[in-house]
């Protein structure tokens, strides 16, 4: 795991993105939470991040969560307003095209409109950015756009092993180096998380 101030990512890439949270009053950051979220670059570092967030209240005041993307023009200046802790480069990321990627992520939780609160539950389970971008991951690679690893390990138990755990550890080595020594010096890790067994 390496640490960066400037954060630039490589064309033609997939990254996983942890971002610090702030408590209800705004006051301090949540140690053991992350907002979950997706930059992908295309071949020319065209970079757009996705990610499954809140909309906020419409005419009658109901919060729900959706799937948003946004183009970012300058990634280091996005990164450098708010505290993103981890950048995980995943495997060998094949671009599906703009459009069909933008289909398939909103159609991945199409029919769950639910509210926000953190009890909330679906009738698979919990959804919440973390599990929204790890059923991604696996669609990805059920679509065969991100290879996973070449042995005979499960998709799912490389995307949990291998993916998810990685980026849990420097999350929280990230975070509690944040609560330690405070923003001054803030220093994103940049993580590479391969598709050989090596």
């Amino acid at each position: 795991m390496s640490t960066t101030s400037l954060v630039s990512l490589q064309p033609d890439s997939l990254y996983v993105a942890t971002q610090t949270i702030l408590s209800h009053d705004g006051s301090f950051i949540q140690a053991n939470f992350w907002h979950w979220s997706f930059f992908i670059t295309d071949a020319r570092g065209h970079t757009v991040q996705h990610h499954w967030t809140v909309r906020r209240g419409d005419q009658r005041g109901v919060t729900t969560e959706c799937y948003q993307y946004r183009d970012i023009r300058e990634v280091s200046c996005v990164t450098a307003l708010s505290q993103y802790v981890v950048f995980a480069k995943i495997g060998v990321w094949s671009h599906p095209g703009a459009q069909m990627l933008k289909r398939a992520l909103d159609a991945l939780y199409k029919n769950y409109e639910g509210p926000t609160d953190r009890l909330r539950r679906h009738p698979d389970g919990l959804r919440t950015c973390r599990t929204w971008v790890m059923d991604a991951l696996l669609m990805f690679v059920e679509r065969r756009w991100l290879v996973p690893r070449a042995d005979s390990v499960p998709a799912e138990h490389w995307l949990h092993a291998a993916v998810h755990d990685a980026i849990v550890r420097a999350s929280y080595a990230v975070t509690a180096a944040l609560l330690k020594d405070g923003p001054k010096g803030f220093r994103s890790a940049m993580l590479e998380i391969p598709t050989s067994s090596a």
